[in-house]
Parts: structure tokens; sequence; C-alpha cells
């Protein structure tokens, strides 16, 4: 319905402070927090209620939910380099903290009388549904502290190692949980201007409780999802350095996923029991093709799939595509003005778990133009122009087969810009 809408404020403020002690020595740290506040009104959510086909005509179900997160973030870095012997190190040493809290209200209701898909008939919003007439949703407050040390070891010109670990800890008012998480890369130069590397690390991501009030476990405190990341890959600089060029092979593998097993007419159940493991190749090109000519490509391979779920393991992961790739060229028009030309290809892939909604195939092309008028000391105004989806491409970007969002239409944006 036309009175669906969501509304968001956020506030952010922060500040970063940079101290060099010596030529090779210096010292960061930095404090940011930021306050979100989003009431979002729904007139249908999850899945079409009391559908008939034959007919058209569907129920409706209104939600209003209000929602709020404030975030803080701090961290402390010291870097430096020095020797050991013939041995060239590069030290970072630092710590983080992140304070997250996260409240909010929610109202749901069905909503009287029938809607007809071939009908422009609108239902008013029901005077009940505002979210200052539900219930509290379960309360989030969770505290993240890290220390890591990382170090590159440059033993030669040839053989590079990066060597680190991270150890941090999460507190909520459920539990307390540890992570360890370590990192290891190794480089080796066969020329001045190619790479070849592997790096190998781990992450984990801290997962709010279950917040279906109609969920078996509502309440219940998850444990962190964590990521393993192997990487193999080459780089190389061609043409006297105006070209680089990378390719990688990868395998992320995640556990702990949250699974929720939606069961008919019984209250759904959420836990972990879910395993994602993405596999894939990815090439990019960078440089000039001549000297008003530069070029950005990247492309990619993925094979994304479920490896351990109740009901659809084997399953390909929703909205990832097993081929995308870019392209994106500026050319210099005179000193002062620039033209940019790009394309975006993004293969079809599945817009749900089960593997029953099929998103097609598209290309989006965007184009862009920007001049630079120099003024009187050094200052500088640069008016730019952006078409964003030249062709008025149709496409669907996310969502699942209830909810999918249309792509942005064609739109033109202009900015000028000072520098003074």
């Amino acid at each position: 319905m036309p009175w669906s809408s969501r509304d968001s404020s956020v506030e952010n403020m922060g500040f970063t402070l940079n101290s060099y002690l010596n030529d090779d020595w210096t010292i960061s740290a930095g404090f940011n927090r930021q306050r979100h506040q989003r009431q979002t009104t729904e007139s249908l959510y999850g899945k079409v209620q009391n559908m008939d086909l034959g007919v058209g005509e569907y129920a409706l179900r209104g939600r209003d939910t209000y929602e709020q997160y404030d975030v803080s973030t701090g961290f402390f870095d010291f870097k430096g380099e020095f020797y050991t012997g013939d041995v060239h190190h590069r030290m970072l040493i630092g710590s983080s903290v992140v304070d997250y809290q996260k409240s909010g209200m929610q109202k749901k209701l069905k909503i009287a009388g029938k809607v007809n898909i071939n009908d422009a008939i609108t239902i008013g919003k029901p005077e009940e549904l505002d979210y200052r007439n539900g219930t509290a949703l379960k309360q989030v407050q969770r505290k993240t502290y890290g220390v890591y040390i990382q170090d590159l070891i440059e033993f030669n010109d040839s053989w590079h190692l990066l060597a680190g670990v991270r150890l941090d800890r999460e507190e909520s008012q459920e539990a307390t949980h540890n992570n360890i998480l370590p990192k290891l890369g190794v480089m080796y130069h066969p020329t001045p201007n190619t790479t070849l590397y592997t790096t190998y690390s781990e992450s984990f991501e801290p997962k709010d409780p279950v917040s279906e009030s109609d969920d078996i476990n509502f309440g219940k405190q998850l444990d962190a999802e964590r990521g393993e990341s192997l990487e193999v890959g080459a780089k190389g600089e061609f043409l006297d350095g105006t070209l680089l060029v990378t390719t990688a092979v990868f395998d992320i593998e995640k556990s702990n996923k949250v699974v929720t097993e939606k069961r008919e007419n019984q209250p759904s159940i959420t836990t972990q029991s879910g395993k994602v493991r993405h596999k894939g190749v990815e090439f990019s090109i960078e440089g000039q093709l001549s000297d008003n000519l530069s070029i950005l490509s990247s492309m990619m391979y993925l094979d994304g799939k479920i490896i351990s779920d109740p009901k659809f393991a084997g399953k390909r992961s929703k909205d990832t595509p097993k081929f995308s790739a870019s392209t994106w060229f500026n050319y210099r028009v005179g000193d002062n003005s620039q033209l940019s030309v790009g394309a975006i290809y993004v293969g079809e892939r599945f817009g749900d778990t089960p593997n029953y909604f099929k998103k097609d195939a598209y290309v989006k092309v965007d184009m862009g133009f920007s001049h630079t008028i120099n003024f009187a000391n050094e200052q500088q105004g640069i008016i730019s122009i952006n078409i964003d989806n030249l062709f008025d491409e149709d496409y669907l970007r996310g969502g699942c087969n209830n909810s999918a969002m249309f792509g942005s239409a064609r739109s033109v944006k202009a900015s000028f810009q000072y520098k003074f």
C-alpha cells in the first residue's frame, strides 16, 4: 500500500589523531559514535497470505517497527619498522573496542479485507498500526574488545612473510566469547614487477539473539558466525608499470550460520546449524591503454553452495551469480575534462534459499562527465554529471521471491565541488 514507508536518521561523529614519533614509528588513534534511528511501516511482510490464484486475491498483514542502534568504536595503533640483521620488519600493534546497543518496538496485525492484484484499490492504514501500541523488541547490548599484532617480514627482495594474530573478547547480557583469529601470508617475487602469494585468515561475526517472537528459540543468545579464507594468487605490473594484472583462486567457508526453519502451522525454529562454502576465481586488469585512455576491468566465477542445513544442503547460495564482470573506461578530453563509461554484468542467480525463484542476468551501463575550472591561488571548481543505468535496464537486485527489489531506473545527477 502507498502508506508503506521507511524513515531513517543517522548521526555520526568521530575523530582520528596521528602522531609521528620519528621517521620509523607512528601512533594512530580514533573514536567514532553513531546513532541510527529507523521506522519501517509495512502493509505486507513475509509470505503472501491467503492467496487465491484463481481470482488474484490475497490478504494483508501490517507491521510497524521502530529500531535504534547506538554504536561506539575506538582504536589505537602503534606502527613502525626496524631491522634484525638484514631482515626488515614492518610491525603493527594495536587494540580496538566496539560498544553495540540495539533496542526497539514493534506492532503486528492482520488487516481486514482482501486485495486483488488486478485492481488499484487502496486499503487505508489501520489506526492501531503504530509501534507504540506494540511490544518491545529484544534489547541487545554487546561489547567487543580486540588486541592484535602483525609483522610483515622481508627476508630479501624475493621472499616476504606476513604473520599476525588477533585476540577478541565479546561480552553480552547472556554470554562471553573469546576468539583467537590468525592471519598468515607468504609472498614470492620472481621478478621486481611480479608477485605470487598465498594467504590464510579467520574471522568471526557476532550475531544478535533470535528476535522473532513466534520462534521456539525466541531470545536465545547466538554464537558468533565464524569464517575461514584461503587464497592463492598472482600480481604483475607490465608496460613500464602502466598496467596492473591480478588473478586469484579463493575458498571461503562460513560456519555457525543462522538458519530459520519455517514449519506449516507451527512455530519456526532458529538454530546455528548452517555452513556455506564459496569457491571461485577472480581476474582484474587496471592501467593506461594510452596517454588519454585508462581501463579498470574485473570478472569473477563463483561457486557458492550451502554445505550444511536441515533442508537446503546442496543448494546454491541465494543472490550469488556464478559469473559477474565489470569494465570501466576513462577518457581524458583535453586537459580539464574527463568522460567515463562503464558496464556491469551480473549473471542469473537464485533469489531464495530453496532455489525456486531465479533472477535473470542483466547488464547495466553508466556514464559520467566531469570538467575542472581552475581559479587563482590553486583553487578549483569541478562540475560533474553522472547518468546511472543509461539504457534504463529492468533488473532485480536483492530480496527473495516475496519481496524482490527492482533496480533503480535511469537517473541523472549533477554536482559542483569547490576546492580551496
